[in-house]
């Protein structure tokens, strides 16, 4: 399996996988990583490897289609012309839907957890579906609004947790499966296998 492999001077002590926007699967090993080690670690990582370059396939492929409708909470809301998914339009679609949605929700679950934030911005990103500053800012992924409305308190939830918890360690999940309504394990379930087909 050709592979691009980058060695590090850092301490790290293991080797990490990852797949550039290319597809190219990329190595980042320690200084002096035996190459029996890195070509074992790829069998052994073969079928991760293939599965994440055909999601990243498939992603591309959904990216380039013309589309005729947009989701919101789920629900489909037919366009009057197709549009490309690139097209500034649709971020400004979701954003005018969805900010005041993400709003009402991030008051509701700021007050259940006794926090303040700053302020919301919808954004179009792929690294992530919500993002919490250390000032109390808070970013999504447009995205995220295509998913039912369960998902979208999750996410929202779990940013305002970070407010109080700034890691994922235990007290971060306590109190974030306290909430009402929250279901983290099933909500992270939902989107690993439904992210692809979000817009």
């Amino acid at each position: 399996m050709p592979y691009q492999l980058i060695y590090s001077r850092r301490r790290h002590k293991t080797i990490s996988l990852s797949i550039n926007k290319k597809g190219e699967v990329v190595v980042r090993a320690p200084l002096f990583t035996p190459s029996q080690k890195i070509e074992k670690l790829l069998k052994e990582k073969e079928a991760w490897i293939r599965k994440r370059i055909h999601q990243q396939q498939t992603s591309l492929t959904l990216q380039q289609k013309p589309l005729s409708s947009l989701s919101f909470l789920s629900q489909a809301y037919p366009l009057t012309t197709n549009l490309s998914p690139n097209d500034p339009k649709i971020l400004a679609w979701y954003q005018e839907r969805g900010l005041p949605l993400i709003k009402k929700k991030a008051t509701y679950f700021s007050q259940k957890l006794n926090v303040n934030y700053r302020k919301i911005k919808i954004k179009k990103v792929s690294s992530y579906w919500g993002k919490c500053q250390s000032n109390g800012d808070l970013y999504f992924n447009y995205r995220l609004l295509a998913a039912p409305e369960w998902i979208v308190d999750y996410v929202v939830a779990h940013e305002l947790c970070h407010l109080i918890h700034p890691h994922h360690q235990k007290s971060f999940w306590h109190a974030l499966t306290h909430l009402d309504s929250i279901k983290p394990t099933q909500a992270k379930k939902w989107l690993r296998q439904n992210h692809l087909s979000l817009l």
